[in-house]
């Protein structure tokens, strides 16, 4: 089973993509957001196909990963290929998705394999968009490689 919505928040776009190998289980859902050509978090492998039709219209500049989490990471390599633009990650993240990294069975099962994603960016501390300045901060505690990105002037917190 699989699930795909959106949001809009003004120039904020939302997309969830769930999926669940189950019948009868609810798929497990991340968000990923899109705003002024920059792309937050790339969703799970298992929605690859889904990912990648939604984003094909889109102005891809560049992707962001807020950490390394499979459902994050999952489709960072299919995106930069088919855009042509560059993944940032935080050193940590960057060090573990360069040759994929392993996944437990019940990960592998829900999420999907994990392509390698070598040549990811450092994370600078701000990312600029044509209309936007995005700090990043380091957040560990959902993992020990977590950034969020604030765009102050917005009130926005990804």
């Amino acid at each position: 089973m699989k699930i795909r919505q959106t949001l809009q928040h003004g120039p904020v776009q939302g997309y969830r993509f769930g999926y669940s190998p189950v019948r009868f289980v609810q798929p497990l859902p991340v968000w990923c957001y899109w705003v002024d050509g920059l792309l937050v978090d790339t969703a799970q492998r298992h929605m690859q196909h889904e990912v990648l039709d939604t984003f094909s219209d889109q102005r891809v500049e560049q992707i962001v990963l807020t950490h390394y989490h499979e459902d994050h990471s999952g489709n960072a390599a299919a995106l930069r290929k088919r855009h042509d633009c560059p993944v940032l990650a935080g050193n940590l993240t960057a060090q573990r998705i360069a040759d994929g990294f392993p996944l437990l069975p019940y990960e592998r099962f829900w999420f999907g394999h994990i392509d390698p994603c070598p040549g990811t960016l450092p994370l600078p501390a701000v990312i600029e968009t044509a209309n936007y300045h995005f700090q990043t901060i380091y957040t560990p505690g959902h993992s020990d490689d977590h950034h969020v990105l604030l765009e102050a002037a917005q009130g926005w917190l990804f």
